[in-house]
């Protein structure tokens, strides 16, 4: 996943990565040349140029030409500058309505209403995410959610049956499948280095307030990040768990901890269904909802749906011809292809019950959880990024044991006054 830059941050430096430009807009066979340059890199990238090659072949006025980069700053400089080296590129949640507020993105809507074009298949979450001003600034090929993935046999050997459902069996299952030799953590009931932002958010918290404000002392907050540190952080000693973790196999390799029996549980997302299908093909494994508070089972389902967007650059130096390419890209078969290679979830509701995902293991409980309304986007504002980096940093405190969770979080409170709120 690439690094966000936001407009004000990037440094006036060369956009490697992305080619040269263009001049012509045409190439030998008079087809007009749209460049997409895009953040997939790898297999994903394997799945983007397949897509690209299909649609060359489909028509005959257009050729894309596809660069994978995953310079997020060069892709940001490209589209403030004059000499844009990019038609079409794809991104993420929260920086949408940035670039739409700095004037960066180019507006869909004329598209959609000269073509007729029917924007009501998408998730609902991600027009609403994409939209600045009531105007529709991208549109989502797919997207990724996070569910509870569990150790089948790590729980059965403590005597736990069923996956945790709220926070207080979240704890026995820390305490319970947790295993020590002294001071030394030998296997950990969860992931320590667990997404606390999205903690947060499954234990009712709430990083904004109602009119889009930062909230990052919210009660709720707090109390979320103290069960974490009460159950975690405190029990096992914060240099205990980083100790534990050094030993740790890199994320998207066999020995990753959760395939190894390391950890018994891992908050993640839908993509693992492809890893440990490759990766750790022997793992009992299963995937259940995040839990949720005793004391509001109305949140049970809460998660964070992140997508992948494709835009056009208001510098765009083909337009046109891009959005003639996002619509096939956007197209039920293309979409279901790369998705389903991918094993991420798709960008429209009508495919989320696609019997052609069911050969991914567990993949039904993502698909599931994708279609409830609990199921949303970070915020994407004026300043998420920036919010973003200063929670990220608060985390890294609180997890190394340098500050409580009300320090931390006043600490990003005092920085969000600067914020462009």
């Amino acid at each position: 996943m690439a690094a966000v830059a936001t407009l004000a941050s990037v440094s006036l430096a060369g956009c490697a990565g992305f080619g040269p430009t263009n001049t012509t807009g045409t190439d030998k066979e008079g087809k007009v040349t749209v460049r997409f340059s895009y953040l997939w890199t790898g297999d994903e990238a394997k799945a983007v140029e397949k897509i690209i090659k299909d649609f060359n072949a489909s028509q005959s006025k257009i050729s894309v030409k596809g660069t994978s980069s995953a310079d997020q700053q060069a892709q940001v400089l490209s589209m403030q500058g004059k000499n844009p080296q990019f038609d079409i590129s794809n991104t993420g949640n929260s920086q949408i309505v940035d670039w739409a507020n700095s004037g960066v993105l180019l507006g869909l809507d004329d598209y959609i209403k000269a073509d007729k074009y029917d924007t009501s298949d998408f998730l609902p979450a991600a027009i609403k995410n994409n939209s600045f001003d009531s105007k529709l600034y991208a549109l989502p090929v797919a997207a990724n959610i996070y569910q509870l993935l569990y150790n089948k046999d790590e729980l059965k050997e403590a005597g736990i049956t069923n996956p945790p459902e709220t926070f207080d069996d979240f704890a026995k299952v820390i305490d319970t499948v947790s295993k020590l030799n002294g001071d030394k953590v030998e296997r950990l009931g969860t992931n320590s280095s667990v997404d606390l932002q999205l903690l947060v958010q499954a234990y009712g918290g709430s990083w904004y307030t109602e009119d889009g404000k930062a909230s990052p002392t919210n009660p709720r907050n707090i109390e979320a990040l103290n069960w974490w540190v009460e159950h975690v952080i405190k029990k096992f000693g914060a240099k205990n768990l980083q100790d534990f973790q050094s030993g740790f196999g890199e994320y998207g390799t066999a020995q990753y901890p959760f395939y190894t029996g390391q950890i018994a549980t891992l908050i993640d997302g839908n993509w693992q269904s492809a890893f440990i299908r490759r990766l750790a093909p022997k793992l009992n494994w299963g995937a259940a909802a995040l839990p949720y508070p005793a004391d509001k089972p109305e949140l049970k389902g809460t998660t964070r749906l992140d997508l992948s967007n494709l835009f056009i650059p208001k510098n765009s130096a083909h337009p046109k011809e891009a959005w003639e390419f996002m619509k096939y890209f956007l197209g039920k078969k293309p979409m279901l292809e790369f998705t389903h290679t991918l094993a991420n979830l798709p960008g429209r509701t009508s495919l989320l019950s696609d019997t052609t995902y069911s050969d991914l293991p567990n993949f039904d409980v993502f698909l599931a959880a994708a279609k409830s309304k609990l199921a949303v986007p970070s915020y994407s504002t004026k300043f998420s990024t920036q919010y973003g980096q200063d929670l990220s940093a608060a985390f890294t405190q609180i997890q190394a044991g340098q500050a409580s969770p009300e320090q931390a979080m006043q600490s990003v409170a005092e920085k969000a006054k600067a914020y462009k709120q």
